[in-house]
């Protein structure tokens, strides 16, 4: 699982990389532009031309002046695409061991969160990130409700890069501040461990949870995946957003999804497209 998830996130920050990188040539070229026509207005006030007169045409130069030098400023930080890492939490850490794991092993991790809502799971945290000698800035210890504590995240700046829930049994108490506390063009990490719901032991219960009915037969861990997915898709929906999966696994007691939560009102209606029903005789 942790192998798995930290090769989703390598790969979710080359493709990042890779966007920034395209955007970056992009908007440096919409800005050698702007500033293009900003030389021009700037040498025409100086030789007079239009302009008004006096103290008038000095503030407008002055004006010009400060807009350039804001555009040369804004092709400086955009000159080579530069990567600013990424922002994880892992909402459900228990000892923490996994986002020591993240923070070792990928060092593109600007800050990571480390949650439990355990007082005894949050000692064993921070007493993990001391015993591994991690930055406690970088990997940082916290003590709230998951939830709470994403639905807190929701500001754009606050929200999380990439995160990650592994609950006990089912993740749908958090599914709903989860998709509105990661970032557009995020990725969230889910685990359902409880396959009896999902494979159609008890077809009520996973209606309850997910919103989909689960049936017993020879697919059902491919159903199990779906189910998932929809209900991630269903929860997105509601605040204008849509997913995207990028790999979903069925492993040994349980599954395992990760997908990209973008924001787009076009998405969101093509989202039904994407989504059917299953009979069974």
């Amino acid at each position: 699982n942790r192998d798995t998830s930290i090769q989703c996130i390598k790969a979710y920050i080359e493709v990042l990389k890779e966007e920034r990188r395209n955007n970056s040539v992009k908007m440096k070229g919409k800005l050698q532009r702007r500033r293009a026509h900003l030389l021009k207005e700037l040498s025409e006030r100086r030789k007079g031309g239009d302009a008004p007169a006096g103290s008038e045409a000095a503030d407008e130069i002055a004006a010009f002046e400060k807009r350039l030098a804001k555009c040369d400023a804004d092709i400086g930080e955009n000159a080579d695409g530069n990567f600013p890492g990424i922002r994880v939490l892992e909402a459900l850490s228990a000892t923490g061991l996994r986002s020591i794991r993240y923070a070792q092993e990928i060092p593109e991790i600007k800050t990571i969160l480390a949650n439990d809502i355990l007082p005894k799971a949050y000692q064993s945290i921070a007493r993990n990130i001391e015993f591994n000698n991690l930055d406690p800035k970088r990997v940082i210890a916290s003590n709230a409700d998951a939830a709470a504590l994403m639905f807190n995240s929701r500001k754009p700046e606050d929200q999380f890069d990439v995160i990650d829930l592994d609950p006990y049994g089912a993740p749908t108490l958090f599914l709903d501040a989860a998709v509105q506390a990661v970032k557009s063009g995020g990725m969230l990490l889910v685990t359902c461990t409880d396959m009896a719901d999902l494979c159609g032991n008890t077809p009520e219960t996973a209606w309850a949870k997910y919103g989909s009915t689960a049936m017993k037969s020879k697919f059902c861990k491919e159903v199990a995946l779906r189910t998932i997915l929809s209900s991630l898709a269903s929860h997105a929906a509601r605040y204008g957003r849509f997913i995207e999966p990028l790999v979903s696994l069925s492993l040994d007691f349980y599954i395992r999804v990760a997908v990209r939560v973008k924001e787009s009102r076009s998405g969101v209606k093509q989202m039904p497209t994407k989504l059917s029903m299953v009979y069974k005789g």
